[in-house]
């Protein structure tokens, strides 16, 4: 039985954290509402993979961040354009319009709790037969 709670509670802490970043993504485009384009310039390589490095264009001034994710294989490639919204309080802080790793990330983390909460139900159901 404790096996089925520990799992169920995994499942929900992981369809939380989804729930999490997709809210916080959806709340970052209502505020970020400064909306250009960004260019992949460069590509970072981490331990993991690669993350790209944006530039874009506000207010006369350029702007060069590097993601602060890396995937495996790369989402981005050097001169890809992507459509951005900045934060108009720090121009350094933006969001793409099309978060490709956050809905990934989301998904993955919704298809995970859902199997550990699908595997807590099977497990809850075989101890009760087997009592």
């Amino acid at each position: 039985m404790k096996f089925s709670i520990i799992f169920g509670l995994v499942g929900l802490l992981l369809i939380g954290i989804g729930v999490f970043i997709k809210q916080s993504y959806k709340k970052k485009l209502q505020t970020y509402t400064i909306e250009t384009e960004a260019t992949v310039t460069d590509m970072r390589r981490t331990g993991n993979g690669s993350s790209p490095v944006f530039e874009y264009i506000h207010d006369y001034q350029v702007f060069r961040k590097n993601s602060s994710v890396s995937t495996n294989p790369p989402m981005y490639q050097v001169g890809d354009v992507i459509k951005i919204r900045i934060n108009p309080e720090n121009p350094k802080q933006f969001v793409p319009v099309d978060d490709k790793i956050g809905k990934f990330a989301s998904m993955i983390l919704f298809i995970i709790g859902g199997v550990f909460i699908f595997s807590a139900i099977i497990l809850a159901m075989g101890m009760g037969i087997s009592s």
